[in-house]
């Protein structure tokens, strides 16, 4: 039998939301059980990026509630959104790390999409 590592780097527990990008070769993939979020290169078959939420999760450990909820990359692949429990991120990603580039106070978003020309992003409860 033959095989390949397709990509390095992996998530603790599933996977709870992913988007693709169209003007990239990444994947963005978000898992609430290890509250981590990845970019993946899938032409090169690696993870590129990750964030992790460990700290803030801690919060939430005793509760059925988890402190991400969602991600979506902008279709220029420069961008990504994070919703979280009490506010929604939007990230810049860079070569080496994610960025921080605004807190949008939006509470229990539980679904996020960029539209296909980027200028809007839609936060559903």
């Amino acid at each position: 039998i033959r095989y390949s590592v397709v990509a390095g780097g992996f998530h603790e527990g599933e996977i709870s939301c992913m988007d693709i990008c169209i003007q990239r070769p990444i994947i963005a993939t978000l898992s609430k059980e290890d509250s981590s979020i990845r970019v993946w290169n899938y032409d090169s078959g690696e993870c590129e990026l990750v964030k992790s939420y460990h700290s803030l999760q801690k919060e939430f450990q005793n509760t059925n509630q988890t402190y991400l909820q969602s991600v979506a990359l902008h279709p220029s692949g420069f961008y990504m959104a994070v919703s979280f429990i009490d506010r929604v991120k939007v990230y810049h990603l860079m070569q080496n790390e994610i960025r921080e580039y605004r807190s949008l106070d939006i509470k229990n978003c539980h679904s996020l999409k960029f539209s296909t020309g980027g200028q809007y992003l839609a936060c559903i409860d």
